[in-house]
């Protein structure tokens, strides 16, 4: 036999020409179904623990939270009664001074019942009141009555004179102070300060003048005006120390000073406040 004539060597069929056969060789991270019970069991058992972790906080809350909550809530609430408690109280006090108030005007209404009918049986009334010849202010006069039919002398005549109104110029008003004379007499005295309805005794300002500012960087204005209708005999510094003007928007009770200058009469001044001064 000849050499050429031998058979072939043994050589392997391919797995792509065997038919069936999957060329792809199994993957070591597909699991099989050997290891999928095992993952089931710890997802579950995983499950089981974040349950137990979540239950066990829960009674710890229960057992140390929960007082400390229930003391929470235990303390606004003794706060909350605390300041019910408290108005109660205030409410309750002011009801009682309101009460001891209202005892007290009544008591005080009697009284003066009392006196009132009693100084009608006494017949005590007021002279006809006189007024003070020149003026006190501006606007202002003093006046002056006797308390009539004060006897006897033993009695304390100046709470009648003190509560006794008076008639002036169609308006009933109180003494502004009595007095009984030191001598045998023993005559009550009350006298009144009288300051409306006093046309006599109401100058006017005029000539009204802006003088600039008082100084460089003083922030004052300088202004003044003159005091014109002051009648003969009165009392020029008392009416311009009291007479009220106004002039630029704003009410001035009285002048900041007064200047008598002669014969140009009596002007008054005021230093007012300038910023652009």
């Amino acid at each position: 036999m000849r050499l050429s004539d031998s058979p072939p060597a043994y050589q392997p069929t391919s797995p792509a020409f065997c038919p069936g056969y999957d060329s792809e060789e199994p993957s070591h991270n597909t699991p099989t179904s050997e290891t999928t019970p095992l993952i089931g069991q710890r997802t579950k058992r995983d499950k089981t623990l974040v349950l137990i972790i979540f239950i066990v906080f829960i009674l710890v809350f229960l057992v140390f939270g929960r007082p400390y909550l229930q003391s929470s809530i235990a303390r606004e609430r003794a706060n909350w009664d605390r300041e019910l408690n408290e108005k109660k109280r205030h409410e309750r006090l002011r009801q009682e001074e309101w009460k001891k108030t209202q005892e007290k005007e009544r008591l005080r209404e009697e009284q003066w019942q009392r006196e009132e009918e009693q100084r009608e049986s006494l017949g005590l009334y007021w002279a006809e009141p006189e007024g003070n010849a020149h003026c006190s202010a501006y606007n202002t006069r003093d006046y002056m009555a006797r308390l009539l039919n004060t006897v006897p002398y033993n009695y304390n005549w100046l709470k009648p004179c003190e509560e006794i109104p008076i008639t002036i110029h169609n308006k009933s008003i109180r003494t502004t102070r009595c007095e009984i004379k030191s001598d045998s007499s023993g005559e009550v005295y009350g006298h009144w300060r009288v300051d409306f309805n006093e046309p006599m005794c109401t100058p006017y300002w005029n000539q009204f003048k802006d003088n600039g500012c008082t100084a460089e960087g003083s922030r004052r204005r300088r202004i003044e005006a003159h005091l014109q209708d002051i009648h003969w005999g009165e009392d020029w510094e008392k009416l311009c120390a009291s007479a009220p003007y106004e002039f630029y928007g704003r009410h001035f009770d009285h002048p900041d000073s007064c200047a008598n200058r002669g014969i140009y009469g009596i002007f008054g001044i005021w230093d007012i406040d300038d910023p652009s001064c």
